[in-house]
């Protein structure tokens, strides 16, 4: 799925992850991906939960981290808990 079809979705509600520990990963691979697209604007994908259940992936060249959202080129905005994974 592309930044620009995610833009219309709707998120998962509440966290998608139960222990506080891949909450803390999750945030230091956030982080990670942040600083991997500054640098080298390499594509870096994201697994997220949507409102229906459905899990989806999403490739973007920009990631930037903002307290409890994350935001994608072409300004698509994405809580962070609706994040499950990030693939650097």
């Amino acid at each position: 799925m592309t930044p620009q079809e995610l833009a219309s979705e709707h998120f998962s509600f509440q966290d998608v992850l139960r222990n506080e520990e891949d909450r803390i990963t999750r945030k230091h691979d956030l982080h990670t991906a942040m600083n991997e697209t500054n640098n080298d604007h390499d594509d870096i994908g994201l697994i997220v939960h949507l409102a229906t259940g459905e899990r989806v992936e999403v490739l973007s060249s920009f990631i930037e981290l903002s307290g409890d959202f994350v935001e994608l080129k072409g300004g698509c905005i994405i809580p962070v808990h609706a994040i499950e994974k990030v693939e650097i």
